[in-house]
């Protein structure tokens, strides 16, 4: 199923490893392409964290402070589309799971059923 080597291959829709593959490549590539990494980060923004971590004294070097409070506050921007891809792969999980389930207890398609 999802590793694409199920015996009942659907040829209608993309399911299991394909679907998942699906929602990974297109749909979640997509949805990280219309993130703006630098949306709501201007100059001064940049500017004024330097300055902060740097303190009374000047830096002869950027410090990585600044840096990673600036990049920790953009990857949240990241959040929501990786909640929907994990909802999208854990929705055809499920999907799947009763088959897988069947085939690892030895039951057929035909004679399958919950315990």
């Amino acid at each position: 199923m999802v590793d694409g080597k199920s015996q009942e291959m659907s040829t209608k829709e993309l399911s299991g490893g394909g679907r998942i593959h699906y929602i990974l490549q297109p749909i979640f590539v997509k949805c990280l392409e219309e993130v703006d990494p630098c949306d709501d980060l201007t100059d001064d923004d940049i500017r004024m964290a330097i300055q902060n971590a740097s303190g009374a004294r000047n830096a002869l070097f950027v410090l990585e402070v600044p840096f990673e409070f600036l990049v920790r506050r953009q990857n949240a921007r990241l959040l929501d589309p990786s909640l929907q891809c994990l909802r999208f792969v854990y929705d055809e999980l499920m999907k799947v799971f009763p088959f897988v389930f069947a085939i690892v207890s030895g039951e057929t398609m035909d004679n399958w059923r919950w315990q």
